[in-house]
């Protein structure tokens, strides 16, 4: 039962994820399933990093809600969690490593709207497996965000990398990402490498 506990966090995760949708995740009781049998970590034992991910459900759905103290309780636990696991998770939670914490982290200070800590996490996270196309184009998407209000031009030099990878991608939430950063960055609607990506980027989201 433990390591079902662990797999159903692990899948919940990666739904809340896919899903966008930060609201739903802190009415799961993941970690309280999980934790009476994850205070002893040893080799391969995924326990600990599947409550990891749940900690991080949580505190997705705190921070969708706006709720900044309770998503810092729950992303230090979720943290605490990652850092005690065995260094050599099983297969299918091969792709929880510092860069999924990393980038997990930096959804929630988006949610947030904390851009400094979603700057840092974000960057982070770029240390990420290149062959997860769609996280990378998140993850790039999230760091221009977190830019995009205080350093346009490097918004928009990240943001293009983004660009490169969503023309290729078919996914709303990705649009939604890239419709996010075009939002902060139409202050700076008078600079020309903005309006430059504002016409390449309109031009995805139409054929998205």
């Amino acid at each position: 039962m433990p390591l079902l506990g662990s797999a159903l966090c692990a899948y919940a995760a990666r739904s809340v994820s896919v899903s966008g949708d930060a609201s739903t995740g802190s009415g799961l009781n993941g970690p309280t399933f999980v934790a009476s049998q994850s205070d002893r970590p040893c080799a391969s034992n995924p326990r600990r990093r599947g409550l990891a991910e749940c900690h991080l459900i949580e505190a997705h759905g705190h921070a969708g809600r706006r709720d900044g103290r309770a998503t810092s309780r729950a992303l230090l636990a979720g943290e605490r969690a990652f850092e005690t696991d065995a260094p050599d998770p099983p297969e299918w939670l091969a792709y929880f490593d510092g860069a999924y914490l990393a980038a997990k982290i930096a959804h929630c200070f988006r949610a947030l709207r904390v851009d400094i800590q979603t700057a840092r996490y974000a960057e982070q996270s770029l240390q990420m497996n290149t062959d997860y196309v769609r996280g990378r184009a998140f993850n790039l998407l999230m760091l221009a965000w977190a830019h995009a209000d205080s350093a346009p031009e490097e918004a928009v030099r990240v943001a293009s990398q983004a660009l490169d990878l969503v023309e290729g991608l078919k996914s709303r939430r990705a649009l939604s990402y890239l419709r996010g950063v075009q939002r902060r960055l139409r202050p700076h609607a008078e600079l020309p490498e903005v309006a430059d990506f504002e016409e390449r980027a309109r031009q995805v989201v139409t054929a998205g």
